[in-house]
C-alpha cells in the first residue's frame, strides 16, 4: 500500500458510514461527519480533563438533527485489508484491540461503545457491547436479527456484532432517538 493511503482508505469509509447514518434518519443531507481530526481531538481535550461532547469517536454530528445519537455512542470507524472472526475466539487479532479502544474512548466521554468496521470486499459491520444491544434490539421492526455474540467472561471484552446494513433496516430510528432522549435506554 503506497504511504497515506490507508489513512485515505479509512477517512473515505468513515464517509461511507456518515452518509449511510444520515440515509437511516431520512435527512434530506448528510447531517454526519467525520470528527475533526478523526476523534484525536477528543483524546487531546481528556487528557486536560474535558469531555469530547459530540465530538467524540470519528463521527460526529453537524446538525441537531443528529446529535442524539453521537451524544449517546462514542462511534468508532474501521477499516482494514484483512481480519478474521477466529481470531476473536482467541482473543486476538484486529477485532478485540478495536473494540478496547472502542471502549475506552466511550468510557472517557461517558457514552456507549459504537464500533462500525469492514475489511475489503465484504460487508460493513457494527457492534456494541450486550447490555446497549439488548436495549436497542428491543426497539427492532423483527425480533430476529443475526448476530454473533462473543462473550469470554470479562464485561470489557464482550460484544454483540451485526452487518451494519441488517441493523439500519431493522431499527426504527424515530423510536431510538425518543427513548435515549427520554433516558429510556
Amino acid at each position: 500500500m503506497k504511504p497515506g493511503a490507508g489513512k485515505r482508505k479509512g477517512g473515505q469509509f468513515e464517509r461511507t458510514v456518515c452518509k449511510r447514518l444520515s440515509e437511516w434518519m431520512k435527512a434530506d443531507e448528510v447531517i454526519f461527519w467525520r470528527s475533526a481530526s478523526s476523534g484525536a481531538r477528543s483524546t487531546q481535550l481528556a487528557k486536560s480533563g474535558q469531555k469530547a461532547g459530540l465530538t467524540g469517536g470519528d463521527i460526529t454530528a453537524l446538525d441537531e438533527q443528529g446529535a442524539w445519537l453521537t451524544k449517546y455512542f462514542s462511534i468508532e470507524c474501521k477499516t482494514y485489508a484483512d481480519f478474521s472472526f477466529d481470531l476473536l475466539l482467541q482473543d486476538k487479532g484486529k477485532i478485540p484491540v478495536w473494540w478496547e479502544q472502542c471502549q475506552l474512548d466511550s468510557h472517557r466521554d461517558d457514552k456507549k461503545p459504537m464500533m462500525i468496521f469492514k475489511k475489503n470486499r465484504s460487508p460493513i459491520y457494527v457492534a456494541f457491547d450486550p447490555i446497549s444491544f439488548l436495549k436497542i434490539s428491543s426497539y427492532c421492526t423483527s425480533k430476529t436479527i443475526n448476530q454473533l455474540s462473543f462473550d469470554n467472561g470479562r464485561a470489557e471484552k464482550s460484544m454483540v456484532i451485526l452487518l451494519f446494513e441488517d441493523w439500519l433496516k431493522q431499527v426504527n430510528f424515530e423510536l431510538l432517538r425518543e427513548i435515549i432522549i427520554n433516558g429510556s435506554i
